[in-house]
């Protein structure tokens, strides 16, 4: 399949690309346990914990400044 930005895919292709897809999702489901896609996600997920725990403390940072503020 080409890559061609500026033109939309057919009716047809988008039907095929749903079914390999869907056809693909059920395989991939079927082949692996709910463990092993757990280990897969993990650092993934591992990654995007890390991140919240980042913006939480910056944003309890500036809620403190804006309650130290309000106070003077």
């Amino acid at each position: 399949m080409e890559v061609v930005k500026s033109q939309k895919p057919s009716k047809k292709e988008v039907k095929d690309f749903q079914t390999k897809w869907k056809e693909h999702k059920e395989n991939y489901i079927k082949e692996h346990s709910i463990e092993e896609m757990v280990y897969e996600n993990g650092s993934a997920l591992a990654l995007l914990y890390k991140e919240v725990q980042r913006l939480n403390t910056n944003l309890m940072t500036i809620l403190n400044k804006v309650e130290n503020d309000k106070e003077k």
